[in-house]
């Protein structure tokens, strides 16, 4: 029997994560981009890898010490397209020799490329997405502010970031762009005959709905047209139907109240489009929110039409697991899983024509990894083992699957996860998910086990407006901080009252909405030992003039904007009860934060300071939103070690 141990907090940096990956047209190579830590620079490198299904050899293609990234195979498997910053720091498409690893430089564009690879189908032309050409912006440069949404989580300032979709030639590296809409643009896909391509345009300047896209179509003769408007639809995912003529998108009307399922529909441009789930209680392209910096576990999801038109795989999320099913076009409405089980799925990519899909998945004890499939779900087989070795050295938890009966009768899922299985009574962190319309189940979270090396317990819980189930569910319209907030108490309860939770040593955190739910818990309630916010909402009436996506988030969420209904902007917002806290609280403030900026956080903390609550605020300087889970290494390795301080201090 093998000797395990504890997870450590430095466990986080010596794990391997996948980003993209793609697989040859005939299904025998997989190229993926993997990173690690860097221990010398205190920085993480990526390179590419091959990994050959018929012999199982695994080879590393890249040794940089930057960033390559973004492989895509060329249709005939004979050259593989990256985007590399190898050359003065600025990323440039490269295509690779997959024998030797010899890279020729494509682009040298002066202020690099974006992403969204994608190879015509002849296999002469590359699409991507650039932005403008001209000498880059001194940052420290006055400018004038005039868009809508000017700055974007993740991204920056907006007028910095306008991209344009292109063109170029693979043998003359001739650039040709396509748009020119002041837009951010993105997901590139050519259509199956080459004559145009699918992407999704962002943050034009006349928007509030930045994080919402719209699809368009644009030719190469650079005429553009809007098939799926932002205005109509919060669109999830699209692609070209197999026909070449109609897209398949899931989204959510914007008539429904957020928290909706998405659904899977097929149109045509110009026309209405078919919803093909709408009679369906599970929707199209659900995920759940994880802890791991792979570009795999945060991208989009993917939608993969069949050659005949009839059907198209996506994900699905049913409660805390992400399957991935075969949905049919045509014909009955029909949800049929190929993939499942205790886990999160992602599909990656997939050659249908020889029937095979790429996907990756991940437990609750197990971080991500690659498999393929027959499109059917069968002869499932691993392609990565990239965590295998450290995975094996270190404690597995033991998951107690917690079903119990929401505030007004509404049954409601939760795990509690322990170090191991002794029927102990064990000190329990309540962890809250974020959105709060996701989800959390069977994928993998590292502060999960981090905590659970140290001997907690951590309770996971999908409170009302959680994604994965019903859209009465997973709506919560109004009513921030009422039936979520009992559900997670009620849930709280039920670990305790099966000997699992220790009532006297209980702590809460969580990222976003979970943020919020945490500072909104410790104003209702001392039965806490201590708290970590993470990146909340704390004041909905300031948060809606700061944060990149509050002006919709707040009207749609709330019923209005705060000058109709302020009593509900004070009523839901977690500092109007601050006052009251008595839990030793530490916040954790990303400071480019723009989607719920640190001055949610400042509030919070001078309130509780003011009224002689224990309270410290940990910064995260130049960190985003996700920046404790995708950020630099010192920003994920820093709110780790101090969120385990916090709690080995009070609970």
């Amino acid at each position: 029997m093998s000797v395990t141990r504890a997870y450590r907090p430095d466990d986080a940096l010596s794990m391997r994560w996948l980003h993209a990956a793609a697989l040859t047209s005939d299904a025998s190579r997989v190229a993926c981009s993997v990173s690690e830590h860097d221990a010398a620079r205190d920085q993480d490198v990526t390179n590419v890898w091959i990994a050959d299904l018929g012999s199982g050899e695994h080879r590393q293609l890249t040794f940089g010490t930057n960033s390559d990234s973004k492989p895509s195979w060329s249709p005939d498997g004979g050259r593989l397209a990256i985007v590399s910053d190898r050359v003065d720091d600025i990323a440039q498409i490269f295509l690779l020799d997959p024998s030797s690893g010899e890279a020729t430089q494509l682009t040298d564009l002066a202020n690099g490329v974006g992403g969204s690879l994608a190879w015509s189908p002849d296999g002469t032309r590359l699409a991507f997405t650039a932005g403008h050409d001209g000498p880059p912006e001194n940052p420290a440069t006055p400018y004038r502010v005039t868009r809508n949404v000017y700055r974007f989580d993740g991204l920056g300032y907006v007028h910095r970031l306008v991209n344009d979709v292109c063109v170029v030639a693979v043998e003359t590296g001739q650039v040709s762009r396509l748009t020119d809409n002041d837009a951010v643009n993105g997901s590139v896909e050519w259509a199956p005959d080459g004559s145009r391509l699918l992407f999704q345009r962002s943050l034009n300047a006349e928007t509030f709905l930045g994080a919402r896209p719209n699809v368009a179509i644009v030719d190469l003769e650079g005429n553009e047209t809007t098939v799926v408007s932002n205005e109509d639809f919060a669109v999830k995912s699209a692609t070209w139907h197999s026909d070449g003529e109609r897209i398949v998108f899931a989204g959510t009307p914007r008539s429904k109240p957020n928290g909706c399922k998405a659904d899977l529909y097929v149109m045509a441009p110009g026309a209405a489009p078919a919803n093909r789930t709408a009679s369906l209680p599970m929707g199209a392209c659900g995920v759940l929110q994880g802890d791991m910096p792979s570009g795999i576990d945060l991208s989009a999801s993917r939608i993969v039409v069949a050659p005949d038109g009839d059907s198209a795989w996506c994900e699905v999320q049913r409660g805390g697991r992400v399957e991935i099913a075969r949905i049919a076009l045509t014909g009955a409405e029909s949800i049929e899983p190929v993939l499942d089980g205790d886990r999160t799925l992602r599909l990656v990519d997939a050659q249908t024509e020889v029937g095979t899909i790429l996907f990756s998945a991940a437990d609750i004890n197990r971080p991500i990894e690659l498999f393929v499939s027959d499109l059917d779900g069968g002869s499932e087989q691993p392609v990565t083992a990239v965590n295998e070795g450290l995975v094996g050295e270190l404690n597995q938890a033991t998951i107690r699957p917690l079903t119990f009966t929401g505030a007004d009768g509404t049954p409601v899922e939760g795990w509690h996860v322990a170090p191991d299985d002794r029927a102990e009574v064990w000190p329990t962190l309540l962890s809250i998910h974020g959105g709060p319309h996701m989800g959390f189940g069977h994928n993998y979270r590292f502060d999960t086990h981090m905590l659970l090396g140290a001997g907690y317990a951590v309770l996971l819980i999908n409170h009302r407006a959680s994604s994965g189930y019903d859209d009465e569910f997973g709506t919560i319209n109004g009513e921030w901080g009422t039936h979520d907030y009992l559900d997670l108490m009620l849930g709280v309860d039920e670990a305790i009252s099966h000997g699992l939770a220790d009532a006297d040593r209980l702590g809460v955190f969580g990222l976003s909405g979970g943020g919020y739910l945490s500072c909104w818990i410790v104003g209702q309630t001392d039965r806490f030992k201590a708290a970590v916010p993470e990146n909340p909402i704390t004041n909905w009436v300031s948060s809606y003039g700061v944060g990149d996506a509050s002006v919709w988030l707040a009207v749609d969420e709330l019923g209005g904007h705060p000058h109709e209904i302020p009593e509900e902007y004070t009523r839901c917002s977690p500092i109007t009860h601050a006052h009251k806290c008595t839990t030793p609280t530490l916040l954790v403030q990303g400071e480019h934060d723009w989607r719920c900026t640190a001055e949610q956080s400042e509030q919070f903390y001078t309130v509780l300071k003011v009224n002689g609550c224990e309270a410290e605020m940990l910064r995260l300087p130049g960190s985003s939103h996700l920046g404790a889970i995708a950020g630099q290494p010192v920003i994920r390795r820093a709110k780790n070690e101090a969120m385990l301080d916090w709690f080995v201090r009070h609970v």
